[in-house]
């Protein structure tokens, strides 16, 4: 039985490592090719700009405002601090795990190879669940975002409009965040117009 802890280890060690047929690459099929490397069209500039608008997003239009009103600016400080350090922990403990073990996949990769592959089948189907429950939240809160100074029209119009525009973003994801992130950029810059 293979130890799944050392089998990279042993795989750069051993001149004839085991090999499992059960599982072939089928990255390029159609190319013929075995490469299993992610394609790296995001540089790091980009690569900040997701987390500043991951940052400064619908929780800082929508959300904020009441939760300021009801328990004040303190409670809003710790409350970032706790779920701040948590999500350190979280993405430390990943790093960790990428660097001691780089493999090409995401996150469920870790979760079906430490703990059990339907485990990381389960997480990457609450993964994907996940997303399609903020895509909803996204759109609506980008219509209450514009009803607020266009009150005459139905919320609806504006979730069709951003479905739309949000769907195209998706079809080509590396260059077209290159250009919705000089967007995001101006609408930060914006922010200090509010103050």
């Amino acid at each position: 039985m293979t130890n799944y802890m050392t089998m990279d280890i042993q795989a750069k060690t051993d001149p004839h490592p085991e090999v499992n047929e059960s599982t072939p690459s089928t990255k390029s099929i159609e190319h013929g090719t075995n490469d299993t490397e992610l394609e790296r069209a995001l540089h790091g500039r980009h690569l900040q700009f997701i987390a500043i608008g991951a940052a400064v997003g619908t929780g800082l239009f929508i959300g904020t405002g009441n939760a300021l009103a009801t328990a004040g600016p303190i409670s809003l400080l710790i409350a970032f601090i706790f779920v701040g350090s948590l999500l350190f922990a979280v993405m430390t403990a990943l790093g960790e795990m990428a660097a001691y073990i780089p493999v090409a996949g995401a996150f469920t990769t870790y979760a079906s190879r430490f703990l059990d592959p339907t485990f990381g089948f389960a997480m990457g189907w609450i993964y994907w669940f996940s997303w399609t429950i903020t895509f909803a939240l996204e759109l609506t809160a980008a219509g209450l975002i514009i009803q607020y100074w266009e009150k005459g029209l139905n919320i609806g119009i504006w979730i069709a409009v951003f479905w739309v525009l949000f769907t195209a973003a998706r079809w080509n994801v590396a260059e077209i965040v290159r250009v919705l992130q000089a967007l995001g950029r101006y609408r930060e810059m914006g922010l200090k117009d509010f103050e």
